[in-house]
């Protein structure tokens, strides 16, 4: 059985307990290539499952074309269902508005097929002001509910829209909170209440 942290792939970061719900704020499409591809292409090649949800800037044949470019033999892990990318509306709608039951079986999916851990991100981008307040309920309900799980999930909110929620509130719902400055990533740990 592996060990109770995965190498993140995003440089300067490192490694993060399984487990682990972490976010990060993006502006651009470049901005989600330069975080998510090391992400996925590092836990594909550490025998892991992932699973990929897109949304604009940064659709489906983007984020596999960018993918490509790391990995030439992305096919194949597309045909063995050790990768999953989708539009996040296909989750959605595969869930019936509750995805989180589905997040967990697909864990234990993985698991049974002998893999290391199941690694997801997903773009937030989407998210619009009605489903602000049911967003943040599931955003938290994950965070609880994978702690002691073989999971790490990675949620990017798009500040460039203006549809991103309080960038406090995000953080607070997350273990970390991953930030780009002049020199790499920081990685900031959850904000706790007082």
């Amino acid at each position: 059985m592996p060990g109770p942290e995965t190498n993140c792939g995003i440089p300067g970061i490192g490694k993060l307990p399984w487990g682990n719900h972490f976010c990060h704020f993006f502006e651009t499409g470049d901005d989600l290539v330069q975080s998510l591809i090391p992400y996925f292409l590092t836990g594909l090649l550490q025998d892991e499952r992932c699973i990929w949800g897109c949304a604009t800037p940064l659709q489906v044949d983007q984020a596999r074309e960018a993918l490509a470019k790391q990995l030439p033999d992305i096919d194949r892990y597309l045909k063995d269902d050790r990768l999953i990318i989708f539009d996040h509306q296909e989750w959605y709608r595969r869930s019936d508005k509750d995805p989180l039951p589905i997040l967990l079986e697909e864990e234990e999916k993985t698991l049974a097929r002998g893999l290391r851990g199941l690694r997801c991100g997903g773009n937030c981008s989407w998210l619009g002001g009605k489903d602000h307040v049911p967003f943040m309920n599931y955003e938290g309900r994950i965070s609880r509910a994978i702690r002691s799980r073989r999971i790490l999930a990675l949620c990017s909110y798009n500040v460039g829209t203006g549809r991103a929620p309080g960038i406090m509130e995000a953080m607070r719902l997350h273990d970390y909170t991953l930030s780009k400055g002049d020199y790499g990533w920081d990685l900031l740990e959850r904000l706790r209440h007082v």
